[in-house]
């Protein structure tokens, strides 16, 4: 499939290059790596962080994250309430506050 070989050329990339991820702030490169289109970014900040693992992580706002988990190509995702920011993010499901970036590099 198309984005898995955009994938595995930008985990090959960055393991070529030495480095542990790529995080991307910009619509575009969102939907090319990973299908991901939604109209929220221009209002409401939005991140996908992919590891030289090929890890994966879209952090959006809270309202968008069934429309990540449904269009997207196998994206994990989790949200942020309005007012607070992506920094208070929590998983979907059982909510844990706290560094869930470490998960990304475990």
């Amino acid at each position: 499939m198309e984005f898995e070989s955009r994938l595995a050329r930008l985990t090959a990339n960055l393991n070529e290059r030495g480095l542990d991820a790529l995080i991307t702030f910009v619509q575009e490169n969102q939907y090319w790596l990973c299908g991901y289109e939604t109209t929220g970014f221009h209002s409401f900040p939005q991140g996908l962080i992919v590891t030289a693992s090929g890890g994966k992580l879209l952090i959006t706002r809270q309202l968008e994250i069934e429309n990540a988990l449904e269009r997207a190509f196998e994206l994990p995702a989790i949200g942020y309430q309005d007012g607070k920011g992506p920094r208070h993010s929590n998983r979907p499901g059982p909510n844990r506050p706290g560094p869930w970036w470490r998960e990304l590099w475990s």
